[in-house]
């Protein structure tokens, strides 16, 4: 399944809103939307919206509604479309944006969706699974995740069967009733597949060393170290081994626990989830949102989580919100989407290719509107040095008061004083200049 556009009506930060969302340029890799713009101009909203049209229960979207017109319509690459309208008034909601008249359902979700599946969320597990579900591509698959993600410091109360319902809470961008279900899937794994060692079978054992090999792999190429995990002997809990450090789950820094958090869960729910013909994960077909995907995360791993992703799966259509100019210009196959805010409305500023080749620079100039290089402190002082220039050159104040001011701000660092020491230059030529013609 793929997602085409998103309608939104009068939502959020937002009169109008009609974001394309088109088709990645690479097989190999999966399709990826960064979703960029200053606080306030709608990006959570956007994701919001989309995890409710999915999701079995409310997300808190009626909260963010503030007319009878609210209204969020999803269009889908088969020429299908879903909405969602926080009341249930009326029969029918024209959408001449798409050239379509949705009617209306008792529930809050409607519209069409062929093969739509997340109706099973709300479903208990055994009841679930004794439904015989075969996920294919066409399915209307989404999984979601906020920018507070963790793993739970609790112990898992050892070896026990997981009978939720791998589908539960999925579209949901928090999970406070799964929270803490990933390290129980692990420390299973991990168990099962010493049992399998143990009794001979290997078939079995590389499949779920495979499982959780994926996991481990695609946590090393963020952090740039080798990662593997142990389960205690007590049967209470996984160890994450970091570059050959052994660290308790629960105990995990920030940015680990971040990334263990929605990786480790997103691959959980995969892994539980009953695929046609078995399908790989790499060759499975969903829709991913993050917000703030770099949340918690150092610069440099900043760097290598889009990619990581890109490739785990490529099948993907990933939805992103980010502030980080660092994985913007990690985006080798990414559409980056701009908002503005005017006049307090969110506007959509249009969307361009991922900036490969830009520098760092660049990123925060061009995408983030971020004009200058040092702090605020810095750039007022540049501008009264820029201010006593012109005094300078009109006559109105001494070049030795400039002088004086340059030497002051040169003093705050090497790069600084280069800069500086440039004005200098240029000052005293322009000087010397209208010297010799008087």
């Amino acid at each position: 399944m793929r997602i085409d556009r998103l309608l939104l009506r009068d939502l959020g930060p937002f009169d109008r809103l009609d974001l394309p969302l088109p088709a990645g340029r690479r097989d190999d890799r999966a399709d990826v939307h960064l979703l960029v713009g200053p606080n306030g101009t709608g990006k959570t909203t956007i994701l919001q919206a989309l995890a409710q049209v999915f999701a079995s229960r409310s997300v808190g979207l009626e909260g963010r509604c503030w007319s009878e017109d609210s209204l969020v319509v999803v269009g889908h690459h088969d020429g299908e479309c879903t909405a969602w309208k926080p009341t249930h008034r009326g029969s029918a909601v024209d959408v001449p944006e798409l050239g379509v008249t949705l009617s209306r359902t008792a529930e809050a979700s409607f519209g069409s969706l062929q093969g739509g599946v997340l109706h099973l969320a709300h479903l208990d597990g055994e009841v679930f699974l004794a439904r015989s579900p075969r996920f294919t591509d066409e399915h209307g698959i989404l999984f979601a995740y906020g920018a507070q993600r963790r793993i739970p410091p609790n112990r898992p109360p050892g070896v026990a069967k997981l009978v939720d319902n791998p589908l539960a809470e999925a579209p949901l961008l928090e999970k406070p009733d799964s929270e803490g279900l990933f390290v129980q899937w692990l420390l299973n794994l991990e168990a099962q597949q010493a049992l399998a060692v143990r009794h001979g079978d290997e078939a079995r054992a590389a499949a779920l060393s495979e499982t959780s090999a994926r996991l481990a792999g695609a946590l090393s190429q963020v952090v740039g170290a080798p990662v593997t995990f142990e389960v205690r002997a007590d049967l209470l809990g996984v160890d994450v081994v970091v570059g050959g450090r052994k660290v308790p789950h629960g105990q995990l820094p920030a940015g680990l626990s971040a990334l263990l958090a929605w990786v480790g869960d997103l691959l959980m729910r995969l892994d539980r989830l009953p695929w046609k013909d078995d399908a790989p994960v790499s060759a499975r077909s969903f829709v991913l949102l993050l917000d703030e995907v770099e949340a918690h995360l150092h610069p440099a791993w900043q760097r290598r989580v889009l990619p990581m992703v890109e490739t785990l799966f490529p099948k993907a259509q990933i939805i992103a919100a980010t502030h980080s100019p660092f994985v913007m210009h990690s985006a080798s196959d990414a559409w980056i989407h701009r908002f503005e805010l005017v006049e307090g409305r969110a506007i959509y500023a249009g969307c361009e290719q991922g900036p490969l080749g830009k520098s760092y620079v660049a990123v925060l100039r061009d995408l983030l509107g971020l004009e200058t290089e040092f702090s605020p402190e810095v750039e007022t002082r540049f501008a009264a040095l820029r201010e006593l220039r012109a005094r300078v050159v009109a006559g109105d104040a001494e070049m030795a008061d400039f002088e004086a001011a340059a030497r002051d701000l040169a003093e705050l660092g090497e790069e600084i004083e280069q800069i500086v020491a440039l004005e200098l230059r240029q000052l005293r030529r322009q000087r010397a200049t209208r010297a010799v013609g008087a």
